[in-house]
């Protein structure tokens, strides 16, 4: 801008408040001093435009990201979203996200709340790290890895707010759960086998594998059978929790009878039997009697032929004068 000498000084300074950056006197203005606000000039516009270059750079870094990005003021408002938040939270376009209480996707009960309680609202300025489950639009659920940064004025003091980085990790934790459920499988195993192998006995490891099933598998009834030489009926060889008053009906199975055969006869996978409203009469009875609400009934092969069966049942729908801990034979 260039006034002349009787200007105003307001007037300058009006204009410049509107957008003026700089001024000159007509009348004091020489070589020196023009080239100088020329040289100024230009390098305010290289800087401007290096600027200007940055955050375009940044911009489509983080909306490129795989991984979500948003920021969160003091009082736990959504101002920022990336694209890929809307993949992770089923909610898109992103934009929409802005001005939204993050709590809306807290999946714990009591945190969407005040902010106190708010995970990306903590009162410290230091980086944090935390998992979190967040609620996905379609009403699924998605454990996240959240990455907090504090948000601070520019003298560096926490003004409340974060930016946050946030992974999606559920199938992670789902493939981290399924293999500790297999090393779990894989520890029971193991000491079933340790138990067998210590036995002298076709009774005795029958009796200590039923028991070492039970125990480690946290089932409340265990039943072994065998069929006899005639392969009509299953004998009881060993149990434990059987309610002694279900003992005499379960001692001897007909196996030719349904559902039995399906196990003794045909062999064929393990049978499930749950307690729920369509379950037909006879398998509804075997669960009462066994006061319990989940059976499954396990053939036992040798050489392609079924010998016997092992029932587990689980969920003790209350105290029965059962015969107490290790049973042996009847």
């Amino acid at each position: 801008m260039l006034t002349a000498a009787g200007e105003d000084p307001p007037a300058a300074l009006h204009a410049m408040q509107n957008g003026a950056q700089d001024y000159l006197v007509k009348e004091k203005a020489d070589a020196e001093l023009l080239c100088r606000a020329i040289r100024y000039a230009l390098e305010r516009t290289r800087v401007e435009a290096a600027l200007r270059h940055s955050e375009a750079m940044y911009r489509r870094l983080v909306e490129n990201l795989n991984e979500g990005v948003i920021a969160v003021d003091e009082t736990g408002l959504i101002t920022f979203a990336n694209p890929a938040m809307e993949e992770i939270l089923g909610c898109p376009p992103a934009e929409r996200l802005v001005g939204s209480p993050v709590a809306w996707f807290f999946d714990a009960p009591g945190r969407k709340g005040s902010a106190p309680t708010n995970p990306f609202c903590r009162a410290t300025d230091e980086r944090q790290e935390f998992e979190l489950d967040l609620l996905h639009c379609d009403g699924g659920h998605v454990h996240a890895l959240v990455v907090t940064s504090p948000v601070t004025d520019e003298t560096g003091r926490f003004r409340g707010g974060s930016i946050a980085g946030i992974m999606d990790i559920t199938e992670r934790k789902r493939a981290e759960e399924e293999l500790r459920i297999r090393n779990e499988h894989l520890t029971m195993l193991n000491q079933v086998i340790g138990v067998t192998a210590a036995s002298l006995s076709l009774a005795g490891l029958l009796e200590e594998s039923l028991e070492k099933t039970l125990e480690l598998m946290r089932f409340d009834v265990g039943i072994v059978y065998m069929l006899d030489s005639e392969r009509k009926r299953a004998l009881l060889q060993h149990q434990n929790g059987l309610p002694a008053k279900a003992l005499a009906r379960h001692r001897l199975i007909k196996v030719h009878h349904w559902p039995f055969n399906f196990i003794f006869i045909a062999g064929q996978p393990p049978r499930y039997i749950e307690q729920q409203a369509d379950l037909n009469s006879i398998e509804a009875g075997i669960l009462r009697e066994l006061e319990v609400s989940a059976l499954a009934c396990i053939p036992l092969v040798a050489e392609s032929v079924v010998v016997g069966a092992v029932y587990a049942a689980a969920g003790r729908r209350r105290p029965s004068p059962a015969t107490s801990g290790r049973s042996s034979r009847r």
